[in-house]
């Protein structure tokens, strides 16, 4: 939302954009970061160093440009996390609609790793500050659900129940060393009691974080079928057609809101 109204607000070339938090140094800076790595992705037809979903330079060139123009810049690392969870976003969203005819694109649905772990951190949040879920869950495939390059399919293993595609499972995150990191955070109150909590650089994940799960399991974004199980927080996951126990839920602890699904549970 806040891109768009940049973006809107921008369009017109007598206007100008304020954007500010409290101390106009997290978030304010991380939202201009997302603006940019936005209309750079949008604009960038043909620069080869920005279309590519693993690199990061996109994130790290706009983070840059934002520390340039305001040195006092320091962006949290659950923001720069999120930052680079959106920059993959971008990245699907335009590969999509670079293989639309411009007729449809306003009908695409973008159906990625990144977005499962939006929507999983949505979920999460809407759960534990509301006690209830305000946005739909992700439907579960069904018979008419057409599967696309690459996208795999998961089944219950004892009764063949469709319960997700391999587009639900929640992406590792980056590794601290790989993104951007403020010195004048570090430097700041913030900054050193999150040191002397976690005991490593800014940028460095929470201890239970997205991406790291137990030995045989794999990390889910919840799907509409699972909504009866999610309302105590914590608990098991059950297949929705052969009650088979799949997994369990523990959003008290988890980073950001994923289902642990035992693999060998599926098909």
């Amino acid at each position: 939302k806040s891109v768009a109204f940049i973006s809107n607000a921008l369009n017109d070339q007598t206007s100008n954009v304020l954007v500010h938090c409290v101390h106009g140094q997290s978030r304010s800076c991380a939202v201009v970061v997302a603006y940019l790595m936005a209309v750079h992705l949008r604009e960038c037809a043909g620069l080869s160093r920005y279309i590519d979903e693993e690199s990061t330079r996109l994130l790290h060139d706009c983070y840059e440009r934002v520390q340039q123009a305001r040195p006092c810049m320091a962006i949290n690392p659950g923001f720069v996390q999120q930052l680079e969870i959106y920059r993959r976003m971008l990245f699907r969203r335009r590969e999509i609609l670079d293989n639309q005819p411009v007729t449809t694109q306003k009908m695409c649905t973008f159906r990625s790793n990144a977005h499962a772990y939006f929507r999983a951190s949505r979920a999460k949040s809407e759960l534990c500050d509301y006690g209830r879920l305000i946005s739909a869950l992700q439907q579960s495939p069904d018979k008419s659900y057409r599967l696309e390059l690459k996208e795999k399919l998961f089944k219950c293993r004892k009764c063949r129940k469709s319960l997700f595609t391999s587009f639900n499972i929640i992406p590792k995150l980056r590794p601290p060393e790989q993104l951007p990191e403020s010195r004048y955070w570090l430097q700041s109150a913030g900054g050193k009691s999150y040191i002397a909590l976690n005991g490593q650089s800014c940028c460095a994940r929470s201890p239970h974080t997205a991406g790291v799960e137990e030995v045989g399991t794999i990390q889910i974004e919840p799907i509409d079928w699972m909504q009866p199980m999610l309302s105590t927080l914590v608990g098991k996951i059950i297949c929705p057609n052969c009650h088979q126990k799949l997994g369990s839920v523990d959003f008290k602890s988890d980073f950001c809101g994923a289902v642990s699904i035992v693999v060998s549970k599926l098909n």
